[in-house]
């Protein structure tokens, strides 16, 4: 499901590929909580929006928030801690997988929702309607 994503995308960036890759040697102890966070992300993205997870609409916004969200959910019992590993890693992230200016943007838009969005002591499926509850501020390219 994932490697399927991955080769979709156009082009990898290889000295981003290798600064994402150092964040994990660095931070060994966050590697459980990112893959964790990715699978499950891609998990209820593709249950919640099988056609356009992958796309430019409302799946692909949501994905983006939810991939934050976890993130921050499954990294750390500090909050700040969470939030800036989630920020640096969906940045280099996107950094890494080249994207057309429009959808880079919008994928940037919809990290930060999901930053701003993140609440303690959530269950994942409390956490997954609090992303669904404010998708009028999702940002999308339809």
């Amino acid at each position: 499901m994932i490697i399927k994503q991955l080769l979709k995308l156009k082009s990898i960036n290889l000295k981003f590929a290798f600064k994402l890759f150092k964040q994990f040697v660095l931070h060994p102890t966050f590697i459980i909580g990112t893959i964790k966070a990715t699978l499950k992300t891609f998990k209820i993205a593709e249950k919640m929006y099988p056609k356009s997870h992958s796309s430019i609409g409302e799946g692909n916004a949501f994905k983006h928030a939810l991939w934050n969200i976890l993130l921050i959910h499954f990294i750390s019992k500090d909050e700040k801690i969470s939030i800036l590993w989630a920020e640096n890693i969906t940045t280099l992230y996107e950094d890494c997988f080249i994207n057309d200016k429009k959808s880079r943007k919008m994928d940037f838009e919809n990290n930060e929702l999901g930053r701003r969005l993140y609440q303690k002591e959530k269950s994942i499926d409390e956490l997954v309607f609090i992303v669904l509850q404010n998708k009028k501020l999702f940002h999308t390219l339809e």
